[in-house]
């Protein structure tokens, strides 16, 4: 039997990052979600911004 993956939540993983390493994780992040949702929690506008501006990724942004 094949099961879709799991999809990976994340909870404000890039707080201590620099914005180099900050959208490092980015583009890994986008890639993995080729192959399984990615939610990525953050309060931070400067890291949407930085995912928002990734060319070719579909990236969803909820505000509460």
């Amino acid at each position: 039997r094949v099961s879709e993956p799991l999809p990976f939540i994340g909870d404000d993983l890039l707080t201590s990052f620099d914005d180099a390493r900050t959208l490092a994780m980015l583009r890994l992040l986008s890639t993995a979600g080729g192959h399984r949702q990615i939610i990525l929690f953050t309060h931070h506008q400067h890291v949407v911004d930085m995912a928002q501006s990734l060319p070719g990724y579909p990236i969803e942004v909820v505000t509460l």
